[in-house]
């Protein structure tokens, strides 16, 4: 460690960052830091329910609604995301955004603990360097002060005491674009990542948009209005009520497949081996430029989408269904191909098919409608015969 003053302290990686982003290679998108920074946020967001439920006292309010807050500014270049989690101390922001011994998935495995409840952020934060030339990471904890973790390369890092405008409780984290990365910063691009990764977690994701703009005619000045838009409004209905409403299924299903209508729907909670969870739905047709996907599942990892398109998660003649499955115990950054070679999908997969059938013989009680989904989807089941 170098101290240039008694306020900044500089610090080197004890991580070769250069080397980390060949990780890159497992994810065919850079859009994959967002993902990594937004979850964890989530991560912080869970600690503080999980000290609620501890009984464990905040020195901030508890009615401070608990929610992410993205704000993208072009003329600055910087992408902004804000949460009103845990937060980290000075220790923490040394030890989590600076010193990786290994990753945080290895370290949850081998510890055997709920993964959902760690609010470290380990390799993925690293993956922000593939779209930012500069990092600012600025955190408040309930026991210490306010501090500043700054780095504008892949060797060394600096931590100071920040006497800026106070957090209250939570992080900010200010990516610095580089200039062939500004897609970034348009806000249909972080609407489209919001709606691929995001849309089943619980806690409000806001974007700070325009709306609209006053001229004053003197000056020919224009004020542009900007407000809070929340982006994941439809609340999923993977939690564990089996009073689910007809209409939250078809918000639900209109989130998948831009329709609201369906044959039958079936959710389904698994605990052992794996804990999971499933929402599958037979519907009422497939639009014929989707008939060339290989299913229409999704995998998802603590509500965080992972992966579509999986062959190994349904048979072919059941590649009509069309759903999605969230595994509660399962790292995000585990590489696809690991997961794959995995007894994990076989798992999955069995239970799908399992809950496939028992949907499908309940519509069968339903002549008409079975009729029409045979007409249809009928073909499947030729298949489903030729295969044996």
């Amino acid at each position: 460690m170098e101290i240039e003053n008694s306020d900044v302290e500089t610090f080197t990686f004890k991580v070769d960052v250069t080397k980390l982003l060949i990780f890159n290679t497992f994810y065919p998108h850079e859009e994959i830091f967002f993902r990594e920074l937004i979850s964890n946020s989530i991560d912080a967001l869970n600690m503080i329910h999980y000290n609620r439920f501890l009984s464990k006292p905040l020195k901030f309010d508890n009615s401070e609604e608990l929610c992410i807050k993205i704000i993208p500014n072009k003329y600055n270049r910087t992408l902004t995301i804000i949460d009103t989690g845990i937060g980290m101390t000075k220790i923490d922001m040394i030890k989590n955004l600076g010193i990786i011994t290994k990753s945080g998935m290895q370290e949850s495995l081998a510890l055997d603990v709920d993964i959902s409840l760690i609010g470290q952020f380990g390799i993925g934060f690293y993956f922000a360097y593939l779209v930012a030339d500069k990092i600012t990471v600025i955190s408040k904890h309930d026991d210490d002060e306010q501090y500043l973790w700054e780095s504008n390369s892949t060797r060394y890092f600096s931590v100071r005491y920040d006497c800026n405008e106070p957090l209250g409780r939570g992080t900010k984290i200010i990516l610095y674009i580089k200039h062939d990365r500004f897609e970034y910063l348009e806000e249909s691009k972080i609407r489209e990542l919001v709606s691929k990764y995001f849309q089943l977690i619980d806690y409000p994701i806001k974007l700070l948009v325009q709306k609209g703009n006053k001229e004053e005619d003197e000056k020919k000045i224009r004020e542009k209005c900007t407000e809070y838009e929340i982006l994941n409004e439809i609340k999923s209905v993977l939690i564990e009520n089996l009073n689910i409403q007809e209409h939250e299924y078809k918000n639900f299903y209109k989130l998948l497949s831009k329709s609201d209508e369906y044959f039958a729907v079936k959710n389904f909670f698994v605990d052992h081996p794996l804990k999971f969870q499933g929402v599958l739905y037979v519907p009422c047709r497939i639009p014929e430029e989707d008939m060339t996907k290989r299913n229409h599942i999704k995998l998802y990892s603590r509500r965080i989408f992972m992966m579509d398109n999986c062959v190994q998660l349904i048979p072919s003649y059941l590649n009509f269904i069309q759903g999605i499955v969230n595994i509660q115990n399962l790292p995000l950054n585990i590489c696809r191909e690991t997961l794959r070679r995995s007894q994990i999908l076989n798992i999955i997969r069995k239970k799908i098919v399992e809950n496939c059938f028992e949907l499908l013989n309940n519509l069968q009680k339903n002549a008409i409608l079975y009729k029409k989904f045979y007409e249809q989807f009928g073909k499947n089941y030729q298949v489903r015969c030729l295969q044996g």
